[in-house]
């Protein structure tokens, strides 16, 4: 489920912070100076995006204040989305031999399927309304492998104020990502699914690769 290391991933940054939903604030007179940290703010992002390839994770994006209202909120939320298995099965499904079919082959491939079972068809034809919802699900993918126009929607966050900077709170969520990837090599079958699970949110629209990708310009981008 990981990617190599060297694997590429989209990160993008966004300010002022989006606290997520539901996630706790930690009392001004309770957040802790991390003195030993001593890194900056975007060497700790090269850290976070490096931990996030080991898990990975295709895109996040990072959300904070900056100075001068980072003194009085220094928290940080990392949106991101979780580890996906690549899914070909569109390929026998629609009977497509090709790995780089055109458009054109896709719907080709597709129609010969799934025609008749078309819900204006189904009547004279006998045929099946769910197949052809499954069929052109499987049409979706197809195209979108060849348009690589995937959408990854970033459902989940960790988010952390506890500290009194954002780049030390950036590089607590760095640490609990570790945590994270210790419990994927060392523990029982789905551990990482189930921990991710605790991370899931609802989250405004932006979050969505769609979206996030016309405002990159406002934002920065980490190859």
């Amino acid at each position: 489920m990981a990617k190599k290391e060297e694997d590429t991933i989209r990160m993008s940054e966004q300010s002022p912070l989006k606290w997520a939903d539901g996630q706790e604030r930690t009392l001004i007179d309770r957040r802790k100076p991390k003195n030993g940290w001593k890194k900056t703010f975007r060497q700790y992002t090269e850290r976070l995006t490096k931990q996030l390839q080991i898990l990975g994770m295709a895109e996040a994006t990072i959300s904070f204040n900056q100075s001068p209202m980072d003194r009085q909120d220094p928290g940080v939320a990392l949106y991101f989305s979780a580890p996906q298995t690549e899914d070909y099965s569109w390929q026998a499904a629609l009977g497509i031999d090709s790995p780089m079919p055109t458009e054109a082959e896709i719907d080709k491939a597709f129609k010969a399927k799934a025609m008749k079972h078309h819900p204006d068809m189904v009547k004279q034809s006998g045929g099946d309304v769910k197949l052809w919802y499954i069929y052109d699900a499987h049409r979706k993918k197809a195209l979108a492998w060849v348009k690589g126009t995937y959408k990854t929607d970033q459902e989940y966050v960790i988010a952390c104020d506890r500290c009194t900077e954002p780049r030390w709170n950036l590089e607590a969520i760095r640490r609990i990502l570790m945590a994270v990837a210790v419990m994927d090599e060392y523990g029982n079958p789905g551990t990482l699914e189930r921990t991710f699970r605790g991370f899931r949110v609802a989250l405004p629209a932006h979050t969505s690769s769609e979206e996030k990708r016309s405002e990159e310009k406002h934002g920065a981008t980490v190859a």
